[in-house]
């Protein structure tokens, strides 16, 4: 079976190689990459999601990936901070997501001890 966004470079140079496989992405609008890091900016984003249950997704960046912060999941492309829409029955994260509040945000401490230290 083609898919088309599954020309991917090796799981360990590539932080959404996870999230990539996970996606059939010529069935979802869900996006397989994109978003540019903002100088001395730090995004996040809450989404509400409408999956098997409603439930809210906290995402920051880090690493130049949103990194879910409340569960350690795959990463998602720097341009899912935008993504609003309907993911597709039976594909994964079925159901409806919006942006319930987005901004930036600033560690008050070294962000990569704080998010290793949250996923042990």
């Amino acid at each position: 079976m083609s898919r088309l966004s599954k020309v991917l470079v090796k799981p360990s140079h590539d932080p959404l190689h996870a999230y990539q496989l996970k996606r059939n992405f010529t069935l979802t609008s869900e996006l397989a990459t994109g978003g540019q890091p903002i100088a001395d900016q730090l995004p996040f984003v809450v989404q509400k999601h409408w999956a098997s249950s409603l439930h809210y997704d906290l995402r920051l960046e880090l690493d130049g990936a949103m990194k879910s912060w409340a569960m350690q999941v795959e990463n998602h492309p720097l341009a899912y901070a935008d993504f609003e829409g309907r993911i597709p029955a039976k594909q994964y994260g079925a159901g409806q997501v919006i942006v319930w509040d987005a901004g930036t945000w600033l560690p008050l401490r070294d962000p990569q001890q704080g998010f290793f230290a949250t996923a042990t």
